[in-house]
């Protein structure tokens, strides 16, 4: 039998804590001698213990590519009027195993240099974009220099870790995963934002379905992911971006838009984050349980 593929939803990230109402049975587990515990019913308030940020690194994406025979044929061109070695190909993308069928969403990304911070990288893709103006022939179509993350610094990993006490007993840890026991589990997270930068910018509390994952991240703050099977999600995502009341037509349209987005933009977006996609207008609106009823369902 083949399983139906998961994908990692960031909730919420960089903040210093992070309130949980567990709904049935749940099993947690985490290193820090907490190992793996069984909890029903419980709410739990998780705090950041570090506000030390990793040291990130940038990059100029140059252009983006779907086939090595796009790259052979220009990357000689870029690294002529380039810094000797300065130019390289990062993957981008996931190779997904669906259903037992394999599916190529990878590109391949020609990117030039690492810097320290924004401006010197905003800085260099100012000048690549001048360089790339002075090359004959070449399609500024595809060239169009941006700034991306590179990852972190060699010897800089992130140092966030994550505090939370159950019962009488304090446990701290880099990550902490829960998974339902119960058909019928699911948590909510409190003060969660929704609309993040828009007008419309508000806090609530939302319910969700699958996997809860916290960890400590490179802002040394929490990120809070979500992980759940691509339809479920996809059922939420539908009636979020729009809503429950639409026509059957429009939420059908809807959700082949928001399965192609999930397929292609994986590890895109988010590279270096410990997730697919965030819930937010960035990547897809995904509001969780609320969104959804037995019409949407049927129709995703």
């Amino acid at each position: 039998m083949h399983r139906e593929p998961y994908v990692q939803i960031g909730l919420m990230q960089a903040v210093p804590e992070v309130m949980v109402n567990l709904h049935g049975p749940w099993e947690c587990s985490a290193g820090s001698g907490l190992g793996t515990r069984r909890i029903t019913d419980v709410y739990l308030k998780f705090h950041q213990l570090s506000d030390i940020p990793a040291l990130e690194r940038y990059t100029v994406k140059l252009a983006e590519f779907l086939s090595t025979e796009s790259i052979g044929r220009w990357l000689p061109t870029v690294k002529k009027v380039g810094v000797e070695g300065n130019v390289s190909v990062m993957d981008a993308g996931k190779l997904w195993s669906i259903y037992g069928k394999t599916w190529d969403a990878r590109t391949r990304w020609v990117v030039a240099g690492e810097y320290n911070s924004t401006d010197e990288a905003n800085e260099a893709c100012r000048e690549w974009g001048k360089v790339l103006d002075t090359i004959a022939g070449i399609d500024r179509d595809l060239f169009w220099p941006q700034v991306e993350s590179a990852g972190m610094s060699t010897g800089k990993e992130p140092i966030g870790a994550v505090e939370v006490r159950i019962g009488d007993e304090l446990f701290r840890s880099a990550v902490f995963r829960l998974e339902p026991l119960g058909k019928k589990s699911f948590f909510s997270i409190l003060n969660i934002t929704v609309g993040k930068e828009f007008h419309w910018e508000h806090s609530k509390t939302l319910r969700y379905a699958g996997n809860l994952m916290l960890l400590g991240d490179r802002y040394g703050a929490i990120t809070v992911v979500n992980e759940l099977p691509i339809e479920a999600y996809l059922e939420s995502v539908t009636s979020s971006e729009a809503s429950i009341g639409a026509p059957d037509e429009y939420l059908k349209a809807q959700a082949v838009a928001a399965r192609s987005t999930v397929l292609a933009t994986v590890s895109r977006h988010h590279r270096i984050d410990p997730f697919d996609l965030c819930a937010e207008d960035h990547c897809q609106c995904y509001y969780g349980m609320d969104q959804v009823d037995k019409r949407v369902s049927r129709v995703v």
